[in-house]
């Protein structure tokens, strides 16, 4: 039996539409916050969104990449793979979506089959939750996601807003003025699974195409040349 180069061309462009990338989900799990490491605002609350921090609380959440990372990555900035995330430090929470989110650092460290193994990962958040522009002297949070010590911060006094290695009008320096906590050592990174809706199948028509192609193939295939006279 042999293919017509219409049908070797259709059979193909059908394979490669069946192998997309798929999407890859990191979770991280913090350690909770100890007395000592906590150190809340004084009331009255003057200026800004004024909130504490707990020892029941932690840092949380999650982000998202096109395609798997890859594997023996050591401290890589992989921001640029990054299609959305989301962590929550107990009083604030991070979304990539909203306009007052800015990340100034996103690095990783995986192991031999790609996982997380470590990161330093810094997310800050304008409390007006604006696009901007910003500048000194704005109410700011910010949140550490990290395998080491790192700190959460609340209603922080912006010190200095530049235009930032990852995005623009970020915050890059504060003052304690508020509520803040250091994350301790012992954060956990787990792969979630690909959910299934992300694994490419031909579809039903696809399917008959296909075996109609393959049909009228051994048809053609299996039919006498016809003798000149």
């Amino acid at each position: 039996m042999t293919f017509s180069p219409f049908t070797t061309a259709t059979l193909a462009a059908l394979c490669l539409l069946s192998v997309p990338a798929s999407a890859a989900t990191y979770q991280f799990t913090g350690a909770n916050y100890v007395a000592p490491s906590i150190a809340n605002f004084t009331p009255p609350c003057s200026l800004g969104v004024c909130a504490n921090y707990t020892t029941a609380m932690r840092v949380t959440g999650q982000f998202s990449t096109a395609a798997p990372l890859a594997a023996n990555l050591a401290n890589a900035d992989i921001y640029p793979q990054v299609t959305s995330f989301q962590f929550s430090d107990g009083v604030n929470t991070y979304q990539s979506a909203a306009p007052g989110v800015r990340p100034s650092r996103f690095q990783v460290t995986t192991n031999a089959l790609g996982e997380v193994t470590g990161s330093d990962i810094i997310i800050g958040a304008w409390q007006d939750n604006l696009a901007g522009p910003h500048a000194t002297g704005n109410r700011h949070n910010v949140v550490s996601v990290t395998s080491f010590a790192g700190v959460v911060g609340n209603n922080n006094v912006c010190t200095g807003v530049v235009a930032g290695s990852l995005v623009s009008d970020t915050c890059v320096a504060g003052s304690d003025g508020n509520s803040s906590a250091v994350t301790g050592v012992g954060g956990s990174w787990t792969t979630l699974a690909t959910p299934t809706a992300s694994v490419p199948t031909l579809s039903e028509w696809a399917l008959l195409l296909l075996a109609g192609l393959v049909g009228v193939a051994a048809c053609t295939g299996a039919r006498p040349a016809r003798r000149k006279r």
